[in-house]
């Protein structure tokens, strides 16, 4: 079974990857991993062997890492090896996955992401080249015994092309609760040196290419890895500076004029004390970096808990439209904030997200702002329709839960950790690996 799936991978992969304008190598490096051979790598001898295979595929100029999985109990060590401690790229499918309708093409708008490349753009995201959006979440462990002693994970995503399609992280560990205080924090902690570090960086040298679908990337290899059966359960001052080195190589190193920030997992009780601490820290970081440096800066707080539900005057449509944009009536009478159905309603009734423009001297009128953040949503390199919130937005949460999968079944979270935050290899650092 294993032999056949890896034959279809690899016989469909590059098939599919053709019509989309990205080449792939025709015959690549096929390995099929046992359970006793997992067994061996994963537990007594894993990081030697383990790390000996894949520095020998980078060495045959391996770029990807494509495993075919029959177990998902493997998927967290896999992924703490190629983001953090090998900087290999990896694609998991799951077996079952492999044999529905369509699947190859959604593999391979991770696989372009991961690799640099941009699978589509939205022109009316391209007018403002020194824009800056940031998206922000804090996830939080489990209620549970086994996970009283983790703490909790914030993750901010910074855009780095004037396209606002390539992205990097930034992911901390931070507690979960203050001392005396059962409440659980969503104030992301450091964001003034966060933000000095990514805007010293802006001024970095440096070049970048940009990689889109149209161009064709000439013979990627790839290894397909199956067999994975029943096998045994095993923002910070560098990545900043990372992260806005590369939106100075982006934008001829010039500093962002404007800085949009959409924050997710806030609560309104929470509003008063979030603005507070994170714009302040924002703008106070800026005015460290340069005096007469003042960007503006949009924050707005994405929220989709809540009961509110819109349904279409006429009784024949099931959904309200994509871009159905509510901001009267049911909306506060004194604050800017809006209702913006985003998504097609494809299953059940359409649930809108609710956005809380908290602070803003962009002066944005509220139909561009409505609008951009409409196009935003668009944005998404994992699904081609539009999705329900921001791309920024999405893409924190899933760096968030990505890092949960780094302290999955970990046996020393500290050898990942440096002063709370995720020691990310450099050849990672600029990658969306979190796709």
């Amino acid at each position: 079974m294993a032999q056949a799936d890896s034959r279809m991978l690899q016989e469909e992969l590059p098939r599919c990857s053709a019509k989309l304008g990205v080449h792939l190598d025709q015959s690549p490096l096929i390995k099929t991993i046992t359970l006793a051979q997992l067994r061996y790598a994963f537990e007594e001898f894993r990081k030697k062997s383990v790390c000996l295979i894949f520095r020998f595929l980078f060495v045959q100029g391996i770029e990807l890492a494509v495993i075919i999985l029959y177990d998902s109990r493997s998927y967290s060590t896999i992924k703490r090896l190629g983001d953090l401690e090998l900087g290999m790229k990896t694609q998991c499918v799951k077996n079952t996955t492999l044999r529905k309708p369509n699947v190859m093409i959604n593999l391979m708008l991770k696989i372009n992401g991961k690799l640099g490349g941009i699978n589509w753009s939205v022109k009316q995201l391209h007018e403002d080249s020194l824009l800056m959006v940031m998206g922000a979440d804090v996830t939080h462990p489990a209620m549970t015994k086994a996970d009283r002693l983790q703490k909790s994970v914030a993750a901010v995503i910074g855009s780095l092309s004037p396209d606002l399609m390539r992205y990097a992280a930034v992911i901390r560990q931070q507690d979960t609760r203050e001392r005396a205080d059962k409440a659980t924090r969503e104030l992301i902690d450091s964001m003034d040196t966060i933000v000095t570090d990514l805007l010293k960086a802006s001024l970095c040298t440096g070049t970048a290419v940009q990689i889109s679908s149209s161009t064709p990337r000439s013979c990627i290899k790839g290894l397909y890895c199956a067999g994975y059966k029943d096998c045994h359960r095993d923002l910070p001052d560098c990545e900043l500076t990372r992260m806005n080195k590369a939106f100075g190589q982006f934008n001829n190193n010039r500093l962002p004029n404007r800085i949009i920030f959409y924050r997710d997992g806030v609560s309104e009780g929470q509003f008063q004390s979030t603005l507070v601490s994170e714009l302040t820290a924002i703008q106070r970081a800026c005015r460290l970096l340069k005096q007469d440096y003042e960007p503006g800066i949009t924050f707005i707080v994405v929220q989709k808990r809540h009961h509110l539900r819109f349904q279409p005057v006429d009784p024949r449509m099931r959904n309200v439209e994509p871009g159905t944009v509510v901001d009267q009536q049911v909306t506060h009478p004194r604050e800017f904030d809006f209702y913006l159905c985003s998504q097609e309603g494809i299953q059940g009734t359409t649930k809108p997200a609710h956005y809380h423009v908290l602070y803003d001297d962009n002066n944005w009128s509220s139909d561009a702002l409505q609008c951009f953040t409409y196009y935003l949503c668009h944005a998404y390199m994992r699904c081609c329709r539009s999705v329900s919130y921001p791309a920024p937005t999405f893409y924190s949460h899933l760096a968030a839960f990505r890092a949960r999968d780094w302290l999955k079944d970990t046996p020393r979270p500290e050898e990942i950790l440096q002063n709370n935050k995720f020691k990310l290899n450099p050849s990672q650092q600029n990658a969306m690996f979190f796709l």
